[in-house]
């Protein structure tokens, strides 16, 4: 029997998800069966329930996985240093933007009719909505830039723009690279550097 240390549980487990999270892109949650997964992940089915106990709870550690920004970000200086960030759109390595958006639209979607997953999803968005508040809070308080509404309006606001810039781009066909410049001059007009 091989060995299986923490790091390769850890890369397994990895590869599970991002054969999820092509197929769910691919095929929509609803689509997306653990055999899909299996073949696209080139493991066996036994090697996925080990991981997880059926598809509802690998769908939600797909959300869970993609969605967490990387810990400790530093406030950037500055508005401009963070559009910057926005620009660079850090992704998890081996992943197109396109992909992640995809899936992560596929997720949302599915949120609507999914009660185990809009239970899921709902801790996400609160928690990405307080990150961004925090830095965005730090970024006004620091003089690095200027605001019209509260911290918590425009966060919500900035917030809308990506998603729906991200559902435009999905369903017109234009390049995530194009709506996150389109997206990132519309909220340029919420938040002014200083």
């Amino acid at each position: 029997m091989p060995k299986r240390d923490s790091t390769h549980m850890a890369a397994q487990r990895e590869r599970i998800l991002r054969a999820a999270l092509s197929c769910i892109a691919a095929h929509g949650v609803e689509g997306t069966s653990i055999e899909h997964i299996r073949k696209a992940a080139g493991l066996s089915a036994g090697t996925i329930y080990r991981y997880f106990a059926n598809k509802e709870d690998l769908v939600v550690a797909v959300l869970e996985h993609f969605s967490t920004h990387e810990a400790a970000v530093p406030v950037p200086k500055d508005w401009t240093d963070y559009r910057a960030g926005l620009m660079k759109e850090k992704r998890p390595s081996g992943l197109s933007s396109a992909a992640l958006d995809r899936a992560m639209l596929q997720l949302m979607a599915a949120a609507l009719s999914a009660d185990y997953l809009r239970a899921a999803i709902r801790p996400v968005i609160e928690r990405n909505l307080a990150e961004q508040r925090q830095v965005l809070e730090a970024l006004v308080k620091s003089g690095g830039a200027e605001i019209a509404g509260t911290p918590e309006e425009t966060v919500r606001a900035v917030s809308a723009v990506g998603i729906g810039m991200s559902w435009l781009a999905a369903l017109s066909g234009q390049s995530t690279e194009a709506a996150t410049e389109e997206a990132v001059a519309i909220i340029d007009r919420l938040v002014k550097p200083r």
